[in-house]
């Protein structure tokens, strides 16, 4: 069995999604909340992670509505996550060039659905 990889999603005629992937950009529930136009990419891939490694979204300084927000976001992006397990993940962002880091959302998804004991 091949390990699950990143792809990047295209908007070209006549591209489909492979099959066993499943798409991880907005607006659905699996796409990073911290947008790059916003944040820049290194800084949202950084929040997206600090995000999913903590219980709460006031560990990046977000309060009230906001923070109560991203938390049920986050509660789902958790349910979702044992789904992934074994899935290719893609999201609009570039694929990295080989012996890269994948400079994406999609790649910490990747490492936390795979990681070993995950259900």
């Amino acid at each position: 069995m091949t390990a699950p990889v990143g792809i990047q999603r295209k908007r070209t005629k006549g591209w489909r999604m492979p099959a066993n992937t499943v798409s991880v950009t907005r607006p659905g529930p699996l796409g990073n909340p911290f947008r790059v136009d916003v944040f820049g990419l290194d800084q949202s891939i950084a929040m997206h992670q600090v995000w999913l490694e903590t219980e709460t979204a006031a560990a990046l300084g977000y309060e009230g509505a906001e923070a109560e927000r991203l938390d049920a976001m986050r509660a789902e992006v958790m349910r979702l996550l044992p789904g992934l397990r074994g899935k290719n993940l893609a999201c609009t962002c570039p694929e990295p060039a080989p012996y890269e880091r994948d400079r994406c959302h999609r790649a910490f998804l990747l490492k936390l659905a795979n990681a070993a004991g995950t259900d």
